[in-house]
Order: structure tokens, then sequence, then C-alpha cells
């Protein structure tokens, strides 16, 4: 199994010619799926399956530490609120399905496939296979499962769209035009053209790659994106007592806008603040080798003398192999960091990445302390998407956007239980806003309440960092299991390095 993070993107697969005049063709394509399709134009509906990953740490910079996997007392108290209402609703219906019936919430989902430049069609099947669990066993959004009273069923329409910017701006008037309950989007690069025209709707953000996806009005994140992953990856720097770091990054859009804004600020306050002696940053040309010997000599150039460095890279997993290799070949020895989109089966079959400290935000499927409930999660949503029979490879961004479609059924589920109509857009708006934390499959509990200023549709801000042994990734040498929660670090930061405009 790969579990390549969210991180993928915001250093690599997009190369791609992003955000681009490059691509003449406009491709809006239809999502095909064994449900229903829609009348409107380049969309899909379904219906759909659950997803899984977890968190809380120690830290550096204010931050505060809680270990993974503990599951003492009320799975909400542990997991977030309706973590137990989630149990429920699978065990209910394990052996009696309840099929979801009524005027259907409706669900719009904009992502990028069908281009050869970027296509993302396991998106799209995690949040269908969501989809078809919710509607087909869990009786969709308010059911009754004591009466057997089934709920309203949830409409998903899918608009793919290929890799230009009219493709993009005809599938956001598609979209807005369904005049949906709301809006998931899904892996896209040309989100800042996007935003405008969803002003009037509740919008989830899956994937968090630019600024404009960190700052956007009215839109939330339950995956922590860039902030989370950069942020975490510069705090484990700092707490591991690394003095000297090297960061290499792709030398594109979106690798130079997360390096800028979530990378390089907070290792800069850290460095302020004495928690590093120095750092310096390295754009790599994705997939190109032609720069790599020359940069190899500059790291490691610059890390001589260094009580303890090391190199921290998060991009796709086919540079984190070459990259892996090519430092250990000009010898470089010392300790190698990497992001979640490293953690890939070619990476690991590396004997070079023996020893590496990998950023997870998901539980650790290798772990021997996985509690009882984390277990029933992992199995929940494997089973659910098993079910669904997706033809892309399954993997995390299929298990994320997964995971996003389940924990919109269950806002819309809590607000039926607080007595709160989730049709209505604007009550919608406010329970994402005002969300306390809350679960979401496989991972700590999601808080929308405390968002920090700078980062306001960043309601996920935990990771955390495992060894890998050649084997399994375990917890030693890194944060012996726990998870850092970055909510002080991203406040710390905002306060003395502000974002550069």
């Amino acid at each position: 199994m790969h579990y390549s993070k969210l991180a993928k993107l915001c250093g690599v697969a997009v190369s791609l010619t992003m955000f681009v005049a490059a691509c003449s063709s406009s491709s809006t394509k239809t999502a095909t799926s064994s449900a229903p399709t829609t009348t409107a134009a380049a969309t899909a509906t379904t219906a759909g399956a659950t997803a899984t990953t977890a968190g809380a740490t120690p830290t550096t910079a204010g931050t505060t530490a809680t270990t993974a996997g503990s599951a003492s007392g009320d799975l909400d108290a542990t997991y977030g609120k309706g973590a137990q209402a989630f149990k429920n609703a699978i065990d209910a219906t394990k052996s009696k399905p309840l099929v979801a019936a009524g005027d259907p919430f409706v669900i719009s989902m904009p992502n990028l496939e069908g281009d050869a430049g970027g296509s993302f069609p396991d998106f799209r099947e995690g949040a269908q296979a969501a989809v078809k669990l919710i509607n087909e066993r869990l009786g969709g959004i308010g059911a009754d499962y004591k009466a057997g009273k089934p709920g309203r069923p949830i409409k998903l329409n899918v608009c793919s769209h290929g890799l230009t910017p009219d493709a993009a701006q005809a599938c956001a008037n598609t979209v807005a035009g369904e005049k949906p309950n709301l809006v998931t989007i899904g892996i896209d690069f040309f989100t800042q053209a996007m935003y405008p025209v969803f002003q009037q709707f509740p919008i989830i953000q899956t994937l968090p790659i630019f600024v404009a996806d960190f700052t956007q009005k009215g839109a939330f994140s339950a995956i922590g994106g860039c902030p989370t992953a950069f942020f975490g990856a510069a705090n484990f720097l700092a707490t591991k007592g690394y003095d000297k770091v090297a960061v290499m990054y792709s030398d594109n859009g979106p690798g130079h806008e997360c390096y800028t804004d979530t990378t390089e600020r907070p290792l800069q306050y850290l460095k302020d603040q004495g928690k590093i002696a120095d750092f310096k940053g390295y754009a790599n040309k994705p997939g190109d080798p032609s720069d790599d010997a020359a940069q190899y000599q500059e790291i490691t150039t610059f890390l001589a003398g260094a009580k303890k460095p090391a190199v921290f890279y998060s991009v796709a997993s086919s540079d984190c192999v070459d990259w892996t290799k090519g430092l250990r070949a000009a010898g470089y020895t010392a300790d190698l960091v990497m992001g979640s989109a490293c953690v890939d089966k070619t990476v690991e079959a590396l004997p070079e990445a023996v020893g590496a400290a990998f950023e997870f935000q998901s539980y650790n499927p290798d772990s021997p302390t996985l509690t009882d409930f984390e277990k029933f999660e992992l199995g929940a949503r494997s089973d659910a998407i098993k079910a669904f029979g997706p033809k892309a490879a399954v993997g995390t961004f299929m298990e994320d956007s997964f995971g996003s479609i389940l924990w919109s059924w269950q806002i819309a589920n809590n607000m039926v239980a607080d007595g709160k109509d989730p049709f209505d857009r604007a009550a919608f708006s406010s329970a994402l806003k005002a969300l306390p934390p809350f679960h979401f499959i496989g991972r700590p509990a999601v808080d929308c309440s405390g968002n920090p200023a700078e980062f306001p549709a960043i309601c996920f801000r935990k990771n955390t960092y495992l060894t890998w042994d050649g084997k399994a990734f375990g917890p030693e040498d890194a944060l012996k299991g726990k998870y850092q929660d970055l909510t002080d670090l991203m406040n710390q930061v905002a306060a003395k390095n502000q974002r550069k405009k």
C-alpha cells in the first residue's frame, strides 16, 4: 500500500504546465461511474464509501503534545465529536443496510482529470466511494437507525476538466449553475479563479496547495496541505535539534509558493529564535537530473561542519528516489527527513532510505499500538472503497477524498441532531466555521473553530514523523508516536514573520 501524502502536489506532480497557457486544448470531460449522470455539462453524479488517518504531538514553538492511538473513555473525547456516531452508524447497518431516500443534498466537485499534464481520477473515485457508502448503507443524511428510517441521499456532481484556465472557468460556471448545497474542491490548480464564482456556497477544499486556498473566506479543509506538512517539518527539525538544514523543493509554481509561504517563514522564525542555526533552500527541476549533481555538492558544502545536519524534501516519489540515492552517492551520510509525499514503496525499497524520518498525517498502519477503534476505522474505509471497486490505484488521494465527503456527511448529521438544517447553505457555512474538535475518519480531531489568522481555511494542523527501518515505520528516534499540533507555531510565525505580499 502506498502512503504518499498530500504534500505530493505541494512540490511535484505539478511540474506539469500548471497555470498554463501552454496547454492550448480545453478538455472538460464527463466523469463516468456506475451511478446515473446528470444533465450538466462535464459532470457526473454518483453514489459513494469512507476514509482514515490520525494524530497529535510534542513541540518546539509552543505546540501541544498528545499520543496517537490513546483510546480511553468516550470515543468523542478522544477522536472528536461524531466518532461514536460514526461507529454506531457502521454497526447499525452491518447486516441490514439502510438506503437513503428523498430529495438529495447536492455536492459539486471540480477536479482535474483527463489531461496528460495532470489527472486525478483517484480523487473522484474516493468521493464516489464515500457517497455509495452513505446512500446505499448508512441511510443518507439524518437517518434514524433505531426506527429503521432512512434520511436523504447525497448527489455528487463531479466536473472533470483539463489543464487550461478556460476549462477550469467553464467547470466553475457549471458547478455554480448546479446550485449545490456544498462545493467540495478535488485537486485543482485553478482555485484562485474559481473562488469568486463559489462565494454563495459553503466550500470544502480537499487539498490546499496555494495561498489562496489557505486564506479563502468561507472555505475549510480537513486536510492540512502545505501549511501542515511544511510547518510540521520545520517544527520537527527544530524539536530534534538539527542545527543546519538544507531544504530541497520543486522548481515550479506550487513548489515555490509552498516553500516561500510555509517552509521558509517558519524556518526563519525558528532560526531567529535560536532553535536552528541556519538553513538554505534549493530549488530543483522536477524529473530533470541535469542540475542534481551540482546541487548535491552545494548541499554537502553548505552542511559541512554542522554538528547535526539534515536534508529535508517532500516531492514526487520519483524525485524522492533520485534525490535519496544521489545525496548518498555524493557522500552525504547524515540524516534525511522526508515529507509524506516520499512515503512510497519505491522509496522504501532503497537501502539509502533506511533510518530516514518520514512525515505522517495519518495513522501508522505498521503500528502495533493501533487501538481497536483505529483498526475499526481503517477497516471500514478499506471495505467501503473495495466495495465501490475503483479503477484507479488506492492511495492517499483517494482516501482523503473519501474522508472529506464522509466528514461533510457527519457535519450534516450533527446539524440535524442539533435541530439545524444542513440544506440551508448559510447554516452549513456557519457550522463549518464554528466546528469544534470533530471526527475525521482516521485522523486526529479536526478543529475549524481555532484556525490561525493567516490560515483561516486550515482545520487540520497536526502531523508526526516515523523512522523507516527497512521493513516498517516506527517511532524510534523520531517523535515516539506523538503528533505535533502546529497551531501555536503558525500563530507565532504570523506575529513575527508575516506573509510576503
